[in-house]
């Protein structure tokens, strides 16, 4: 039986050749896509994922919640952050933290198997530790991240899943 992933990735689709064939020719793995930080969720609170890795950079999809975010933050992928927002949600609940109070209600009954080792981001964004996202995974427990570049190996997303669920970061419940 395959080992299942996550991919909550807005542009999973024009990745598809790029980050995904190494995954499927490898046989070893079956990758869930979310487009959405909506479906992400979604898959999160239904599914149990050996590994999860999250784009920075998503659309809100469609619920109420994650709409209001995402116009209340500026209506633009890179400055809403709505993937950061999400993780927030899941491992930094702040109680004046408002916006994400229903979003973080929703994530309840998924979190008992979740948890930061399991987790992992591929982004275009800064991942320099000094920078607020780099501080942000490092208080998370984040430990397997990669930014994405016209020059990102093709086997970045597969050496990303292998590095979540091997015997040295396998996730533990």
């Amino acid at each position: 039986m395959k080992t299942k992933f996550l991919w909550i990735e807005d542009n999973a689709r024009t990745d598809l050749k790029h980050l995904l064939a190494p995954v499927y020719m490898s046989g070893e793995y079956d990758p869930v896509i979310a487009p959405t930080v909506a479906e992400g969720v979604y898959q999160l609170e239904h599914t149990e994922f050996a590994a999860v890795i999250v784009d920075i950079r998503l659309l809100p999809g469609n619920n109420h919640d994650w709409e209001t975010l995402y116009i209340k933050l500026g209506r633009e992928r890179g400055t809403a952050r709505l993937g950061l927002c999400l993780l927030y949600s899941i491992f930094d609940p702040r109680p004046d933290d408002v916006e994400l109070d229903t979003i973080r209600q929703r994530m309840k009954d998924a979190r008992y198997w979740i948890n930061a080792k399991r987790f992992g981001v591929l982004t275009v964004e800064d991942l320099d530790p000094s920078r607020d996202l780099g501080q942000a995974l490092t208080s998370f427990g984040i430990t397997v991240s990669e930014q994405k570049t016209a020059r990102t190996p093709n086997t970045t997303l597969l050496g990303m899943v292998r590095r979540i669920v091997s015997p040295q970061g396998e996730a533990a419940r």
